[in-house]
């Protein structure tokens, strides 16, 4: 497994190498398994180039285990995020607006939203 600086660099490197005079902002998405370390290297990209940071598990759409038991993979895939609403924060963000949301709410873990909004700055 490679160290972390390694990846770190090579996409902080990419990072600055597409913005160079781009008006637009650019938004990079991160994706893998769990415990891949996804946080991590956005995390420390973030600290690097002062990325804002969208945590995709706010999006998580819940639902009890029997719920999911329930599914096809395809209703799974459809059930899992709520796109919408994390399309509306990268919509607000695409168009240097501030954005905020209610993230999913992890201690409940019954498909409720926390009661204190997430709140971003375009960065």
């Amino acid at each position: 497994m490679q160290p972390i600086g390694a990846p770190v660099e090579v996409l902080t490197s990419q990072i600055w190498e597409v913005t160079k005079g781009r008006i637009e902002p650019l938004l990079v998405a991160i994706d893998g398994r769990s415990g891949a370390g996804k946080s991590t290297l956005a995390a420390a990209v973030s600290m690097r180039t002062g990325a804002a940071v969208i945590d995709g598990d706010d999006f998580y759409a819940g639902g009890s285990a029997e719920a999911w038991d329930a599914m096809t993979p395809a209703q799974m895939v459809e059930h899992c995020i709520d796109w919408r609403s994390q399309r509306a924060v990268l919509d607000d963000l695409s168009h240097r607006r501030s954005t905020s949301w209610l993230p999913y709410d992890w201690d409940a873990d019954d498909g409720s939203r926390s009661k204190v909004p997430v709140t971003c700055q375009p960065a």
